[in-house]
């Protein structure tokens, strides 16, 4: 990031430098007060809040000025500044206007933890081989998933039974019907016939349908269209009906009935097998692999609930997004993102905007309640810029006067992801035409980590070419992530993130230490999190200093990449040497293709090399340094990175051969995990070939 807005700023361009604030403030009023968000009112809460950004938030900004970025702090933005959130209104209001916003009940993505909707690509896919015990945020015992329960529904008017098998028993309160296929030969002559609930008494019909998998546990299904999205579109086909047994909070409701009401569902679970047993309805329990969805922000196992939430109409955007890719009008660099991209947005579904929680831009969305309608059921919205630009368009709509119209503003906020991606054109004063916005937009270049691709950079694109007409920038640059010594992305959730002055200026252990003490971990992640540290910074960090980088690259650099990564580092040159104090950089390319390039590639690197660093698991850097290589500790280094590498590789080709994978899991996930196997096996490629390089060093 420093990089490029320095580089801007010694040619004599402007360089924008989008950030966001994203609060931890919940947390640490839980850690530090012992109170949750509803222990609060909605004013006191915000006010709190506030406090702990105006303490926290320039942090950010000091790191950067030591970092040595250069940049016009005066245009320094925050989502929630009174400019900006008066766009986000505006933007959610011109959408609604045209359609692009609609208010649906559908089933959401539910984290019990946070009491909130999630998005689609908020959810991450943990795949299970078999029975595995994991912690769930406000359990204290450990959790047991990758099993499959079979349990019997005794048939109504008529001897014998219909077996049925789930993973998730405790949904059974809220089945209303059984489903088989029309070819299924064992269950042909139950076709049309009923069986009885053993708890609730209730009546499931047993109905026919080619969705059904005959292999999958029975071959009978069981229907919980509130809480499972393909039953959901078969209570859609079949007109049933959709009963919610598990809350927002995650306990049992009430139309489980007194001796399940109030009980969490992971408990709730063991009470419903039991009870089955005691009813001689328990058919078993086997092993099952399985795709676990859980919500990427809390850890929570994720729960489909079905919910009346705002959404945005995403296909006619998405394609708007693949063909500017298409027709060259945005770039995104490396090239190989661009079968990503597309990927994505192809199979994108409609957006989930609102959200359960009370920091963030509340929706301007107002129920409206009319003269003798409390008794009406029926949901009337309207939206506006104001409460009392809603009012009119309420009195026009329903054809009352406005001082007749009762408003009650919605209380959910929208997605952060929502006015995030209204940064690039919001933060330059639009709607108005500023001449900041002039000037600045749409801007040149976004720079920034590859695994917001979706959930940021996809959003920018879509809803500045929507509002603006115009794409935001002509090209999109994905750098590689930070990770820790173990491969892990840094994170906040894992305690493994450093603080970039603790590099500069050195720290002790005792002070990591207490850093973490003082975040906002879950006092088990937050032993994890010290002992990690103990083993890997023993000493704590020594003081490096700004330009420990820069001094480390000495001379003369060689990078090992592809054509096209080639060409982009070529187009970089004079920055990369500069800002790295690199004497030449030399770009060689082993792969077929370096012909087409406008300039010469390189020879190798030197026979025995150093090398120093991957940049998205593609791109080798070697070193030409004066220094004597301790040969046996590089490879001792390398060959203990070779056995960690080699683990985790079989970690992810073992999730790829669970039953069914394409089928089961999402796309977008098959994707990420193809990627992370191609890098995986790059690496280990790359590994082998520094170690034969060191060995012949040795030898000569």
């Amino acid at each position: 990031d420093c990089t490029i807005s320095n580089y801007s700023n010694s040619l004599t361009s402007t360089c924008t430098f989008p950030d966001y604030w994203r609060s931890l403030g919940a947390r640490r009023l839980l850690r530090e007060e012992g109170k949750r968000r509803q222990d609060y009112i909605r004013d006191e809460f915000l006010q709190e809040v506030w406090r702990w950004k105006k303490e926290k938030g320039e942090e950010i900004y000091h790191q950067l000025k030591k970092l040595g970025a250069s940049l016009d702090w005066r245009r320094a933005c925050f989502t929630m500044d009174p400019g900006f959130s008066s766009a986000v209104t505006e933007a959610f209001v011109r959408m609604c206007d045209s359609g692009l916003i609609y208010r649906s009940e559908s089933l959401v993505n539910w984290s019990c933890a946070l009491e909130s909707a999630i998005s689609d690509i908020e959810v991450d896919s943990k795949q299970l081989s078999g029975r595995t015990l994991l912690s769930v945020p406000g359990y204290q015992k450990k959790i047991e998933f990758g099993t499959m329960v079979t349990f019997a529904y005794p048939l109504d008017g008529q001897e014998g039974e219909i077996a049925v098998s789930t993973t998730r028993p405790e949904t059974m309160l809220g089945d209303v019907a059984v489903a088989v296929h029309p070819d299924d030969t064992r269950y042909q002559a139950l076709h049309g016939k009923q069986c009885r609930h053993p708890f609730t008494n209730r009546l499931l019909p047993i109905i026919t349908d080619r969705m059904v998998d005959m292999e999958l546990g029975t071959g009978a299904v069981k229907l919980t269209p509130a809480h499972d999205y393909t039953d959901f579109l078969l209570s859609q086909r079949h007109s049933l009906p959709r009963l919610t047994v598990i809350g927002g909070d995650g306990t049992m409701t009430s139309l489980c009935g007194p001796w399940l009401e109030g009980v969490q569902r992971f408990e709730a679970r063991e009470r419903v097998i039991s009870a089955l047993r005691e009813m001689k309805l328990f058919r078993g329990k086997k092993e099952h692999p399985m795709s676990l969805p859980v919500c990427s922000r809390s850890g929570d196992v994720i729960e489909p609930l079905l919910k009346k939430q705002w959404f945005v109409r995403c296909e006619k955007m998405a394609q708007k997004a693949i063909q500017a890719v298409d027709e060259g009008d945005l770039e995104i660099i490396p090239h190989f993102y661009t079968k990503t991209w597309k990927n994505w947005l192809t199979n994108i579904s409609d957006w989930c905007i609102s959200r359960q929680l009370w920091w963030g831009h509340q929706i301007p969305a107002y129920q409206v309640t009319l003269p003798d309608s409390h008794t009406d059921t029926e949901e009337r919205w309207v939206w506006g810029r104001s409460e009392s630009e809603a009012r009119e368009h309420a009195a026009a709509k329903f054809g009352v006067s406005p001082n007749a119209v009762v408003l009650t503003q919605d209380p959910d906020v929208l997605d952060t992801w929502f006015s995030s991606g209204l940064f690039p054109f919001a933060m330059l004063g639009w709607p108005h035409q500023t001449e900041d916005l002039k000037q600045f937009y749409p801007n040149t270049i976004l720079e920034t980590g590859s695994d917001l691709i979706f959930f940021w950079v996809a959003r920018m694109v879509m809803l500045g070419t929507e509002l603006t007409g115009q794409l935001p920038f002509k090209q999109v640059l994905f750098h590689s992530l930070v990770r820790d010594k173990h491969g892990r992305k840094m994170s906040k959730s894992l305690g493994n993130v450093i603080d970039p002055l603790d590099v500069i200026s050195g720290v002790s252990l005792e002070r990591l230490q207490e850093k973490v003490t003082e975040g906002n971990l879950d006092p088990k992640e937050k032993a994890v999190a010290m002992e990690a540290q103990r083993k890997d910074f023993p000493n704590g960090i020594p003081e490096c200093g700004t330009d420990a980088l820069r001094f480390a690259l000495l001379c003369f650099m060689w990078a090992v990449c592809t054509p096209d990564q080639a060409q982009t580092l070529h187009s970089f040159r004079s920055a990369i040497c500069v800002l790295g104090r690199v004497s030449n950089l030399h770009l060689y390319c082993p792969q077929e293709g370096s012909k087409s390039l406008p300039f010469h590639s390189s020879l190798p690197p030197p026979e025995g090399s150093p090398f120093c660093g991957v940049d998205d698991h593609s791109i080798q850097l070697h070193l030409d340094i004066q220094n004597s290589v301790n040969a046996d500790k590089q490879i001792i280094h390398l060959s203990q990175r070779r056995e960690m590498l080699l683990h985790r590789l079989q970690q992810s080709l073992s999730q790829t051969r669970v039953p069914n994978y394409t089928e089961k899991v999402p796309e977008h996930i098959q994707q990420e995990t193809g990627n992370k196997i191609a890098a995986l096996e790059q690496e280990l490629k790359s590994i082998e070939n520094q170690l034969l390089a060191l060995e012949s060093m040795k030898k000569n």
